[in-house]
């Protein structure tokens, strides 16, 4: 159903790019119960020709399927519903995550308010397949630290579409921390602004541990690719910054080996003098202690 103020709600593009697991019904319907009233749903068939049949609409918001029923990979998904979409504000949901219901509202007034923003994103909670939190990605906003790894989950963001006029798009060389590039192609636009609450959640699958990273070699591979992508387009002040964020970082973390190690010896020590005080022995010589230390004490 359209909105008519749309200058007051200006339109919000959810991009659900899926392999048609179950998950999907969830995530659809999550972005249905949005507060936001001006939301279009541009589904985007990764899958192929077997993916299921699916809706028109998603609640009061219209559905657009895109795709042509060919398999495509994360980065060939996300490019065509980026192509697909016709809102002045962009999202990414993958099918097996959904939103908050206040979720899109909170961060389109957020970016609205900060001209200079051209993103904003709100913590995300990570749960098990029982619903147990496991983790939370809830960070205030770093550029060095964004250029050193990803911190932000891809459904976490709301973006202008003034990043795709600017060329921004998925690199399709790329086949694992594809958002973590994207993200870099919008922090050279913008600022990013962080809404300190959970917006969203993130499930992570039976048997997963950290998602599709669980394979450090080939994350380690990718990184790698990404930072030479990336190096020879900074300054000397970011590298240099970037250089020194890894020394504080190396430092904090020899500190704070430093300070377990201070606080394992005294817990034995506590322990082995509590051992003491316990044994036999020591309450034997109780006595001939308390009568040296009367003597000592005239």
């Amino acid at each position: 159903m359209p909105v008519e103020n749309s200058a007051v709600y200006p339109l919000v593009s959810v991009i659900i790019r899926s392999m048609d697991r179950p998950t999907l019904t969830e995530a659809v319907d999550s972005v249905a119960a949005q507060t936001y009233p001006n939301i279009e749903v541009v589904i985007v068939n990764a899958k192929g020709r077997n993916h299921r049949a699916l809706n028109t609409e998603c609640g009061n918001h219209p559905i657009r399927i895109a795709g042509n029923q060919e398999s495509m990979n994360r980065c060939q998904a996300a490019n065509i519903g980026l192509h697909a979409a016709r809102g002045d504000y962009l999202i990414f949901l993958d099918d097996d995550d959904w939103f908050l219901p206040h979720h899109i509202e909170k961060l389109q007034q957020t970016l609205s308010a900060h001209e200079a923003a051209i993103a904003a994103y709100a913590g995300i909670q990570c749960v098990n397949e029982i619903g147990e939190e496991v983790r939370r990605y809830a960070e205030q906003f770093d550029p060095i630290q964004l250029r050193i790894e990803n911190f932000i989950p891809i459904h976490a963001v709301l973006f202008k579409r003034q990043a795709l006029d600017n060329g921004a798009h998925f690199d399709v060389a790329l086949d694992l921390c594809e958002d973590w590039d994207f993200w870099l192609q919008l922090a050279e636009l913008g600022d990013f602004q962080f809404v300190p609450e959970i917006g969203a959640v993130y499930r992570f699958q039976k048997g997963e541990g950290s998602g599709i990273r669980d394979n450090k070699v080939h994350t380690r591979q990718v990184m790698i690719a990404i930072y030479r992508k990336w190096i020879p387009r900074w300054s000397d002040n970011t590298l240099g910054s970037v250089l020194e964020y890894a020394r504080y970082h190396k430092i904090a973390i020899a500190k704070e080996h430093a300070l377990l190690q201070l606080q394992q010896t005294i817990a034995e020590r506590d322990h082995q003098i509590a051992a003491l005080r316990n044994s036999t022995s020591w309450r034997i010589t109780q006595p001939m202690r308390a009568i040296s230390a009367f003597f000592r004490n005239l």
